[in-house]
Formats: C-alpha cells, sequence, structure tokens
C-alpha cells in the first residue's frame, strides 16, 4: 500500500513511525519489562526530538500498541505501581 505524500495521515507519521515502528517489537521480545516503561522509555526519546504535542500522540499510540499486545497487565493492573 502506498500512502499519499500529503494530507492529515502525513504529520502523523513523521512524528509517529520512528518511534512506533520498533515498539511492538521491543513489547514482544522483552515480556519481563513492563509495557509502562517500554511505552515511557519511547515518550521520553520523543520528548528529545519534539518540544509540542508529538509526545503525547506517540504515548497514545504506543498505548493502543500495548493494551493490544499486552492486555494481560493492563487489566490487570500488573505494572502499576502501588
Amino acid at each position: 500500500m502506498r500512502w499519499p505524500a500529503t494530507g492529515p495521515s502525513t504529520g502523523w507519521r513523521r512524528c509517529c513511525a520512528p518511534f512506533c515502528a520498533p515498539a511492538p517489537s521491543s513489547l514482544k521480545a522483552r515480556p519481563q519489562t513492563p509495557a509502562r516503561v517500554v511505552i515511557t522509555e519511547f515518550v521520553d526519546v520523543a520528548h528529545a526530538f519534539y518540544a509540542g504535542p508529538e509526545p503525547k500522540m506517540v504515548n497514545a499510540v504506543l498505548d493502543k500498541i500495548a493494551r493490544v499486545l499486552r492486555a494481560d497487565e493492563f487489566e490487570s493492573g500488573a505494572s502499576r505501581p502501588s
């Protein structure tokens, strides 16, 4: 599938793709690392590159991905600090 060169999805791809492409691999390859920690690491890197709302978008997208790949962590609250 070819993506359009312009349009509303272009901005999303530019800011999120570099962070969201490797995230599923990190979530799958390292099950011992809590999903929220993986998300935080990627969002911290996004903050190094963007000062605007982009890190929030990266956080939202990675949260959705993690909830699909590691639903059990989010349902039980296993990785949430007490």
